[in-house]
């Protein structure tokens, strides 16, 4: 095929010089952002989550104006992973430590390994130097603008000219995907995609070690993109596209094999350039906890929503979704202009040449099952790799790089002088705007929202009757097709424009310090320990950017042991990730935190504490809408209280962006409803905050263990459309309670927890200014020593040996090793620590214990015992991790189920954990190897043209 197509350009074409797409393409960025470029806004979400200060919303000390409406389609993503690992990051290489592990999320656990991290993807790598909001702003406009340049690249490489190219390119670089998920790492991705895409097609092309490399770097890339899905939703398009591509091409029978083997070698050189990442994290993965939920790959999304392919606000703003869908996995747009063109290619408007039919297959394939066409969703969602994927967004890079892909090639099309039926594809696009508004009418009105409706159909309606418009003045020679192509780029701009959100906020930095944030770190300058934040405090993963260590986080995997010993050890009931990520908070009057060093608890002004109560917490995964509570509906739960105390209840409640202007009014009765309430709660709100708690506290009910009570919740104010959700589960999972609505038994539980009062002897508030910080008196510290062992075999043994209890863990440690553990002396135990007599019988020295160093990678301490017995360190075992004692390698146990612990024999010792996984120095041979092949095939190909010429050896090679 000719890199120019296969016609030649209409007489008169106005050319776009070498430098014009890429200045419209960065125009385009610009504009669609002015906010961001000129106003002083920022694509950071931290700040649109609630967050440190606990007196209004924002986040430690954010003064800036805050929206309700969120700017993207999932803000908690970057707020809660991507923000604060990038910080986290960029503290510890400027304190000169690699970012191999990250000691401050969930008692640690992989960094570098943990793809979303994405750092190794050169991009990331700015943040490494400076993660100021400007730089991440700047980093967001480069990655949009990049996915532009490549895909103009790519569909220039295929021959079509720059205003089909421009076209296609432009409608690639504002998709939906992208804007809605412009500041998550999946960006990283599908900016990769049409690079891909262009070196697949130039290895075919011309199979060689030449065309090798390049299509190798890009494989590499995709996987260190930081977004497992997307990037392997990439590869295996690309490598679709490399066999239709083979087989297409003029001479298949000769070189089929040769190109299939030659982009083989490119993604195996991919996969060796990229190991340092990968292979750690295939490491991880069979000990690992992942959050998705097995039938994952079975989801789809209501069929109505495919209207926002072309009708973007049909359902309305991304938080404020009046269907009921959860906007967090919508796919997102690609604008009426798009949609008209890329269906013009389906009936013919390309030629049907090669490759644009392989992108009509790409399309269908990913609408039928973003979509849910049955039969096909559920053939698709149980193959491998698809069963475990979040295809309703992250298979959208899929959908909309072949949508723009025939776009622009029909636009092509038409200005070589095609003749394209656009006013038939125009007014079917009027139709089916028509249909769209008929079709979601019922529901609309049900919900109250045919104006929300309406307006989403506006500007569709209007770019299709542009489009139908200059179709109609082509045809008749009023306009040329050039001027007509230059118009249509406009008009397509326009449709891109329009849905991008404007609500972002003031740019600040994301983690400013707020006063009881530099208490901790003052704190931490003399001790190590975790701390827990209730209610949304301070965020999931935030502790890691400030340099704390908490026991909570919010990342797509984590290590087993740890969720595992969350849920069995800490009480989280049926759903550790939800749990930990936040919406609920572990009872901190438990055991399991002191032996997993929570030392502080932050909590809202005034000193009291709800940590829900252990049987009541019914939050899972999956819960659905009980329905809207509306004026008239009383909506709650009966309940048996586990705890004397009781203080409060959290109802996990949403609104989905809707503001509730008014009041929520909580009743607590003892028994059923009925007569005088024993507690009344009114909350005057302005918005309930998306698929969070809501806390109604009242004063504690001293003697409220084993009692019957029940609660309802009611908006008085609210009305159709305008009110709170309260979320549920459809079977019922809360075996002492039952839901309640206007007091008659339903079946299902609501989402809620149950607070308790701290108790005095365990807690004293040690800060009570902007929060309440509280001081678990009997935490353990990071690393102690006991004198007793008891052995189990496996990890299944250790759990239960937990659950069994009995065990007094100042004294006694659970280690796991079967016959395979040292034979110590047994120590007598002097006030809780191992210790023996002095020779001349006097008292035993009290053991000491110091810890030297505490890095990301390394742990040094120093140990002084009279006799023999085992250092323990509260840091989760996982592989990689060795001990070093005294110059000497030490096995390491896994200890109480999750942590680390080693035997010492009694004498002073230096004891040092480090951290370099075997995997990653397999990984970092490989990739060293692969950079060598990768580098010297230039020089063969210098060599061989050499030779060619008759210069230097003439000889076989």
């Amino acid at each position: 095929m000719s890199s120019k197509g296969s016609g030649p350009a209409p007489k008169g074409q106005r050319k776009i010089g070498l430098w014009g797409a890429p200045v419209f393409l960065a125009l385009g960025v610009i504009v669609s952002f002015h906010d961001v470029a000129f106003l002083g806004r920022t694509f950071l979400t931290t700040n649109f989550v609630q967050g440190a200060s606990p007196t209004g919303l924002g986040s430690y000390g954010f003064e800036g104006e805050w929206s309700g409406d969120f700017p993207t389609i999932d803000p908690a993503g970057s707020a809660f992973l991507h923000e604060p690992a990038a910080r986290a990051a960029h503290n510890m290489v400027w304190s000169g430590q690699l970012p191999l592990w990250n000691p401050h999320l969930a008692c640690g656990q992989p960094f570098l390994a943990e793809l979303p991290s994405a750092l190794l993807y050169p991009l990331q790598w700015i943040l490494i130097i400076s993660d100021a909001p400007w730089v991440w702003d700047t980093l967001i406009f480069l990655r949009l603008f990049l996915s532009g340049i490549f895909m103009f690249v790519y569909l220039r490489s295929m021959g079509l000219e720059r205003p089909g190219s421009l076209f296609g390119a432009y409608g690639y670089m504002l998709c939906g995907f992208q804007v809605w998920n412009v500041n998550l790492v999946s960006v990283n991705s599908s900016l990769l995609l049409p690079l891909l895409l262009y070196f697949a097609e130039r290895a075919v092309r011309q199979p060689g070690m030449r065309t090798v490399a390049p299509l190798a770097g890009t494989v590499a890339l995709q996987i260190l993109a930081g977004s497992p899905e997307p990037s392997a939703f990439a590869i295996l398009l690309a490598a679709a596209y490399v066999i239709y591509r083979s087989a297409t091409l003029p001479d298949m029978r000769q070189h089929f094999w040769k190109r299939v083997g030659y982009a083989v070698g490119a993604s195996l050189l991919g996969l060796g350039l990229s190991a340092p990442v990968w292979i750690p994290f295939v490491e991880w993965l069979p000990i690992s906890f992942h959050t998705n939920s097995p039938d994952v790959g079975l989801w789809a999304m209501p069929f109505e929503a495919i209207t926002q392919i072309f009708a973007p606000h049909s359902l309305g703003p991304l938080s404020a979704r009046w269907n009921g869908s959860l906007a967090v996995w919508d796919p997102g747009y690609a604008g009426m202009a798009i949609t008209i063109f890329a269906i013009l290619a389906f009936i013919g408007s390309t030629g049907r040449r090669p490759p644009w039919p392989f992108f009509m297959g790409a399309a269908l394939f990913a609408a039928l099952k973003i979509y849910g066409f049955p039969g096909f969703n559920w053939i698709v969602g149980q193959l491998p790799l698809f069963d475990r994927a979040t295809h309703t967004r992250f298979f959208s890079p899929v959908l909309y790089v072949s949508m723009c892909a025939l776009a622009g090639a029909s636009m092509d099309a038409f200005v070589r002088g095609r003749r394209l039926p656009l006013r038939v594809v125009s007014l079917g696009m009027l139709a089916l705007v028509g249909i769209s508004i008929w079709g979601l009418h019922p529901e609309a009105v049900e919900k109250g929202a045919v104006s929300t409706m309406l307006r989403g159909h506006v500007a569709p309606a209007f770019v299709a009757l542009m489009v139908l418009a200059l179709a109609q003045g082509s045809r008749r020679g009023w306009i040329s097709s050039s001027a007509m192509a230059g118009a249509l780029i406009l008009v397509l701009a326009v449709d891109l424009y329009l849905p991008v959100p404007r609500t972002r906020l003031d740019r600040t930095d994301p983690f400013l310090e707020a006063p009881y944030v530099k208490f901790l770190k003052d704190r931490q300058l003399e001790d190590h320990f975790r701390v827990l934040s209730t209610k949304g405090i301070l965020m999931p993963n935030s502790a890691a950017a400030f340099g704390l260590d908490a026991i909570d986080g919010n990342f797509p995997i984590f290590v087993g042991r740890y969720m595992r010993w969350m849920k069995e050890v800490m009480n989280m009931g049926e759903a550790p990730f939800n749990i930990v990520s936040g919406d609920a908070i572990p009872d901190v009057d438990i055991e399991g935190a002191d032996l997993i060093n929570l030392k502080y608890v932050i909590s809202r002004p005034g000193g009291r504490l709800w940590p829900p109560g252990v049987a009541a917490s019914v939050v899972t995964p999956g819960t659905v809408p009980v329905g809207e509570i509306v004026q008239g509906l009383e909506v709650g739960q009966t309940f048996k209280a586990s705890r004397a105390g009781l203080s409060a209840v959290s109802v996990y409640m949403a609104a989905y962006g809707r503001e509730i202007r008014g009041r929520l009014e909580f009743r607590l009765y003892d028994g059923m409803p009925g007569g005088e309430p024993l507690r009344v709660v009114e909350d005057r709100v302005e918005r309930v905050k998306d698929n969070a708690h809501h806390l109604f506290p009242f004063d504690p009910l001293p003697d409220s263990l084993g009692k019957s009570y029940s609660f309802t919740v009611a908006c008085p104010d609210a009305t159709t459309g305008n009110a709170a959700t309260i979320w549920m589960h459809p079977t019922g999972r809360y075996a002492q309670g039952s839901r309640l609505e206007n007091g008659v038994i339903k079946n299902g539980d609501l989402g809620f927890d149950l607070g308790y009062s701290p108790s005095a002897e365990r807690y004293r508030v040690v800060y009570d200014e902007d929060v309440t910080i509280l001081e678990n008196l009997k935490c353990l510290p990071r690393a102690y020593l006991v004198s007793r062992a008891e052995w189990v075999g496996t990890e299944d043994e250790a759990f239960d040996r937990l659950r069994a209890g009995g065990l007094d863990f100042r004294e006694t440690v659970i280690l796991e090793g079967g016959d395979d553990h040292p034979r110590l002396a047994r120590a007598a135990l002097v006030n809780g620590h191992p210790g023996g007599r002095h020779p001349d019988g006097g008292p035993p020295e009290r053991p000491n214990v110091e810890i030297v160093a505490y890095e990301a990678n390394r742990v040094k301490i120093a140990v002084t015992m009279d006799a023999p017995g085992y250092l323990v360190l509260l840091d989760a075992y996982f592989p990689g991790w060795s001990a070093i004692v005294d110059d000497k390698p030490r096995k390491i146990f896994p200890a109480n189920g999750l942590f680390r612990a080693v035997s010492l024999e009694a004498g002073a010792h230096e004891v040092e954990f480090r951290y370099l996984p075997s995997s990653l120095l397999l990984g970092l041979a490989l990739a060293v190897l692969s950079c060598l092949i990768v580098a010297a095939s230039p020089l063969r190909e210098t060599v061989r043209r050499l030779r060619s010429r008759g210069i230097g050896d003439s000889g076989p090679h």
